[in-house]
């Protein structure tokens, strides 16, 4: 092989190693793009679907189920929160929702014994305004409550369970959706605080009376 065959050898074996390695690259900084983004594809999409978040949250990523304390939870970043809520019998259905995107959040979620009418606790504020008073004025200075039948919203909040909502910070929601107890936090999850908010869950569905999940 002459030098100059070589030459053009060497130099198209170099291209393509550094056209790999830039391919790479790439391909990494995708992955860690979509990762900062919160898209995770199929599992995100189920994951939201199995708590009813389906159109009030856009993403989930990061996502860890475990079992603690005989109950099933859940974890995940993801972008945004939201919350909904569907009132009134017949013909006439009054539909709330409020959502926020473009922002993490720390979702922890505890499976409940069955399911039961949308309950969104939320911190107070102009925007959400409670639909329903407790008999605690402490309470209800601190949060909205925004649900789909306030008789049963009531009966789960019993005073032991205002008493565990009451210790919470000020910045966390505690949502009843389906068969779960949610709660966001504002930021990226922490292992830590994770880990003491899902006791803190854990312990609030305990502490709702058992005849709520045993109505009809």
């Amino acid at each position: 092989m002459d030098l100059p065959t070589a030459l053009i050898i060497g130099g198209a074996l170099l291209l393509s190693a550094a056209l790999l390695i830039g391919i790479g690259l790439l391909h990494r900084r995708i992955i860690r793009q979509r990762e900062r983004d919160g898209h995770s594809g199929p599992e995100s999409a189920a994951l939201l679907r199995r708590l009813g978040l389906a159109g009030l949250v856009r993403n989930a990523s990061g996502i860890t189920t475990w079992s603690q304390a005989g109950r099933n939870l859940t974890a995940a970043r993801t972008d945004g929160r939201g919350w909904a809520t569907s009132r009134g019998g017949g013909n006439i259905r009054i539909e709330t929702r409020l959502t926020i995107s473009g922002l993490s959040y720390s979702l922890v979620a505890v499976q409940l014994p069955a399911a039961l009418p949308t309950i969104n606790i939320v911190k107070g504020g102009r925007i959400e305004r409670s639909d329903l008073d407790v008999e605690s004025a402490r309470f209800n200075s601190a949060r909205d409550v925004m649900a789909d039948d306030d008789q049963l919203a009531h009966a789960v909040l019993s005073p032991n369970v205002i008493a565990l909502l009451q210790d919470l910070p000020k910045d966390l929601t505690v949502q009843v959706i389906g068969d779960h107890l949610i709660s966001f936090r504002r930021g990226r999850p922490d292992p830590a605080e994770v880990r003491d908010r899902a006791a803190t869950l854990i312990a609030i569905a305990e502490a709702i009376p058992d005849f709520v999940f045993r109505r009809g």
